[in-house]
């Protein structure tokens, strides 16, 4: 909408002021353009319950700052994204902010927490399914090294993915760490998804192999992805000839880093097309020191894991405990993380 500011009365010649463009939710910028030759005009109004006026005057420098970067000769040639708009002061404030708060990375991998956890407490439950069958630690690290070789066989090695359809059971909890224990991250699958988008994330993700049970299999799309069920008779006959012992990078097909994938996880696509969303293997060890620092210690204590989507980011509290467990629900079917204990424990 255009206004005339050119305002005369009776001779008068009168100049207009703007003094607010009405309530401000936040923060907002306003040009004008008289079209008088006195040139442009630009507000920058902030709401008063949010914006304190040196902040207002913070922001105020940042905007012209841009608006100088944007006239300056090499302008054409740079990114907005390079443009950097903090003094001096504010970048050393913030790297003094984020050195203080940093999370030490660590080069443990996940194999290497669930084996420092099995030499702690190998007798000690690990999980309890719906079906009431309970799991040691010991018998969860050997299944899941025996199918991690199996796997390995097949030519899965780190950052390759490997999609896991399966009900809860602790049968699931071994496919699971056996692909991380190959160095591939694995792509949970919902049994109980709609069978156009299971389809989707098989397509899209491109995944090496697909790990499923007999009874889920019947229930997939035909999507021409290599499969193992892993409770079938012929599964069973090749574990037999694996090693249980333990999975390291002389037996993977490359060593396992920090920048490999942990696991892929699909948003939802309620705005769009489902994107898949990569966890690092480093980000994900982080996650969990994190969660053995700050969570309560409490021994032989248990974690309910009831959510389909990405358990390791709130949704439920992962097994941090000296001898914690993982207790699955049987409402529903859905791919789970068990977390494990990496602290120092009896």
């Amino acid at each position: 909408m255009s206004f005339d500011y050119d305002l005369e009365f009776a001779g008068h010649r009168a100049e207009a002021h703007n003094l607010t463009r009405g309530p401000v939710d936040d923060l907002s910028v306003t040009a004008y353009d008289r079209s008088d030759g006195s040139g442009l005009q630009i507000d920058l109004v902030g709401n008063p319950e949010l914006y304190r006026p040196d902040g207002l005057a913070a922001h105020h420098r940042r905007f012209l700052a841009l608006l100088r970067a944007f006239i300056a000769p090499n302008a054409q040639e740079r990114a907005v994204g390079l443009i950097d708009l903090a003094t001096e002061e504010e970048r050393a404030e913030l790297l003094a902010e984020s050195r203080a708060n940093r999370l030490k990375h660590h080069e443990t991998t996940l194999p290497e927490l669930l084996a420092a956890q099995t030499a702690r407490t190998p007798t000690t439950t690990a999980v309890l399914d719906c079906d009431g069958r309970a799991v040691t630690y010991r018998d969860l690290d050997l299944a899941s090294n025996r199918l991690a070789r199996l796997l390995i066989a097949e030519g899965v090695g780190p950052d390759w993915i490997v999609a896991l359809a399966a009900s809860r059971s602790a049968d699931m909890v071994v496919a699971l760490l056996a692909i991380l224990k190959s160095g591939a991250g694995y792509l949970p699958v919902d049994p109980e998804y709609p069978v156009g988008r299971i389809a989707f994330m098989l397509r899209d993700s491109a995944p090496a192999l697909l790990l499923t049970t007999t009874r889920v299999l019947a229930g997939l799309p035909e999507t021409g992805v290599r499969t193992v069920v892993v409770d079938g008779p012929e599964t069973a006959e090749a574990l037999r000839h694996r090693s249980g012992a333990a999975v390291d990078d002389r037996d993977r097909l490359g060593r396992l880093e920090p920048w490999h994938t942990a696991y892929v996880i699909y948003t939802s696509g309620t705005t769009g097309t489902p994107k898949g969303v990569v966890m690092p293997t480093g980000s994900l060890v982080n996650l969990l020191r994190w969660h053995n620092d700050d969570l309560p210690r409490v021994p032989d204590s248990r974690t309910a894991q009831f959510t389909a989507h990405d358990g390791l980011r709130g949704r439920s509290r992962p097994c941090t405990g000296r001898t914690a467990r993982l207790g699955m629900s049987g409402r529903r079917r859905v791919a789970l993380t068990p977390v494990y204990r990496s602290g120092q424990g009896s």
